[in-house]
């Protein structure tokens, strides 16, 4: 593995894969010199965990990205513990430049080129501003290198300036709407957190006042429509892996499905029983998916209008592995077909739908 000049990266630890090494400091703030560094939990909008590689020459090394002018570097003080030992942030010198190399599966180590068997270690846990000695939790410091010491192991993720950012790892929403927790997509808008910190409520109602005008019902249970939102992590054989691109939900076999929009339709029926319908005022596309399309209301080069009949609830497509469903995401731009289902890696092709039911 070749570091690219310039880059920013997360170094996440082998040793505790949900840790990351961090600059002591608040998300935003601006670490001073001497500040301590340490193992935190991941956070990858955070600066504090953002690292930008640097070549001068024959020198390399890390600067903090939330402070540029101080550089991943080994304490020299004289305080008993630390001396040699601590790793903090510091002007770049002769104690702040690396060499590298790869270990296996994307890991590398780190260290000191201008030292003698000085490698980045870390403890597992979360550290902290005062912890740090080679005996404190989460500390971070450089230490006699060990083979196959995991701690000593780092993988750089990628965030800016070296091809294809690594978006880092999905979110985790808890006290959702059926009790359950689940994961997310980082590109979905979601945070870490409670359904309620992700603006639940609005995304509930919003979502049942869909159902009700496309299914003309008068309530709408939880169970039926808030139990694969958009982003969400599949859970389903052949589909582990891969996020979902819309909104899904139920009423019965046979139920009838009208439009809660107006706009231009650009597709009708085809693989994914599908009715797209261009906005032009919003500059987006509504895609209905999975209904069987017979005598729809819908014509291609046509307007359709807010209550036209659409078709009946079906498994047409991907409904056909999870079962009879209406799925509805929305795109930007004028389209006829949905949008992929992506990795962790690859970005949301679909916009969030709760602003557009």
């Amino acid at each position: 593995m070749k570091l690219v000049n310039g880059a920013t990266y997360r170094l996440v630890n082998r040793a505790d894969a949900a840790r990351s090494l961090n600059v002591f400091g608040s998300s935003g703030s601006t670490p001073p010199s001497l500040t301590n560094v340490c193992l935190y939990g991941t956070d990858v909008n955070d600066l504090c965990q953002q690292w930008i590689y640097k070549e001068s020459g024959t020198k390399k090394y890390f600067v903090s990205k939330a402070n540029p002018s101080l550089a991943l570097d080994m304490f020299t003080g004289s305080t008993a513990g630390q001396r040699n030992i601590n790793a903090h942030v510091y002007a770049p010198s002769d104690t702040s430049y690396i060499s590298y190399k790869e270990t296996s599966l994307g890991y590398i180590r780190i260290w000191l080129s201008d030292y003698v068997d000085k490698y980045l270690t870390g403890n597992r846990g979360d550290g902290s501003n005062s912890g740090r000695t080679d005996d404190d939790q989460g500390n971070v410091y450089w230490a006699k290198g060990k083979e196959n010491d995991y701690r000593q192991e780092w993988k750089p993720m990628l965030v800016s300036g070296g091809g294809t950012p690594d978006p880092g790892k999905d979110i985790t929403v808890t006290g959702m709407p059926l009790g359950n927790t689940e994961k997310f997509h980082p590109g979905s808008g979601m945070v870490n957190g409670t359904w309620s910190q992700n603006g639940g409520t609005a995304k509930a109602n919003a979502v049942k006042e869909f159902y009700k005008k496309v299914f003309k019902a008068s309530s709408a249970p939880d169970s039926l429509c808030l139990y694969n939102l958009f982003g969400a992590a599949y859970s389903v054989d052949g589909y582990w892996g891969k996020y979902h691109s819309g909104i899904d939900m139920f009423s019965d076999g046979s139920s009838k499905i009208y439009s809660a929009h107006t706009g231009e339709v650009t597709a009708v029926g085809g693989t994914y029983g599908i009715v797209a319908i261009y906005d032009k005022n919003k500059d987006v596309t509504y895609l209905y998916l999975h209904m069987n399309t017979a005598n729809t209301d819908a014509v291609v080069g046509q307007t359709i209008y807010k209550g036209d009949f659409l078709g009946v609830q079906s498994n047409v497509g991907l409904g056909g592995n999870g079962g009879q469903h209406l799925h509805i995401e929305v795109r930007k731009g004028k389209k006829a077909v949905p949008a992929g289902l992506p990795t962790i890696n690859e970005a949301l092709t679909s916009i969030s739908p709760y602003n557009y039911l």
